[in-house]
């Protein structure tokens, strides 16, 4: 994500770092939860639970799949920013924000984005 600010309100530039920190977030939240899926599974074969082992490693890794498919809609927000699309960089962010693990910092900077002066500028031109 590039760090030019020049041009931009405080809103969107406020937006725009916490879309970064989200991503960042994120990225660390779905390395948690591949490292505890096998982790998960170890625990219930251990304990004498290996019929609801799979339910366990299953939602995990289907909980990392969706935080993937948040990483990868942070990734196109960002690029909705480059191309100047400050409102579908918010749209992005705040699906994004709503795909587990669940992202405040993507939200309120969706919202940030949504609200700032670029954005009202954008639907006055069309």
């Amino acid at each position: 994500m590039d760090l030019n600010f020049k041009g931009l309100s405080t809103e969107a530039t406020i937006g725009k770092i916490l879309i970064l920190v989200a991503f960042i977030l994120k990225i660390v939240g779905v390395i948690v939860l591949l490292w505890l899926t096998p982790a998960g599974s170890n625990f219930n074969i251990n304990f004498g639970i290996v019929p609801f082992a799979w339910v366990w490693t299953g939602a995990l890794t289907a909980w990392a799949l969706l935080g993937i498919a948040g990483i990868i809609l942070l990734w196109k927000s960002r690029g909705k920013f480059k191309a100047k699309d400050y409102q579908g960089a918010s749209v992005f962010a705040l699906i994004a924000a709503f795909l587990p693990p669940i992202d405040v910092f993507a939200l309120i900077g969706a919202i940030l984005i949504l609200v700032s002066p670029e954005v009202k500028k954008g639907v006055a031109k069309k």
